[in-house]
């Protein structure tokens, strides 16, 4: 089936079940229309087929989003591990003490 196209997800799903609305009522109906039940039934049919779609589209982009925070965010732990590294290795080396001559001359 052809996805409709220019739809997002809460548009999808109002169309959906204003299609599947317009079904039952037709259906209800003493001499219901076979070809607007038919009709209609192609349209749910497409209608859900674009929703399986973009809801696959959105877990998608979610855990793509996820997954670069959670890079990001484990690159910046990384850098200020890096960071306290660097800054306890200088401080012990200001810390230590400084090895100075002394000449001490004798007469």
């Amino acid at each position: 089936m052809p996805r409709l196209q220019g739809l997002d997800l809460h548009q999808a799903y109002i169309l959906t079940e204003r299609v599947r609305d317009k079904i039952t009522g037709e259906m209800d109906r003493p001499e219901a229309n076979l070809r607007r039940v038919a009709c209609h039934a192609v349209l749910f049919d497409s209608l859900i087929d674009t929703l399986i779609d973009l809801d696959n589209e959105e877990k998608k982009q979610k855990k793509m989003r996820s997954h670069k925070k959670s890079h990001k965010s484990h690159h910046h732990h990384q850098q200020q591990q890096q960071e306290q590294l660097q800054q306890s290795s200088s401080k012990s080396q200001q810390r230590q003490p400084r090895a100075t001559s002394i000449k001490v001359e004798t007469n």
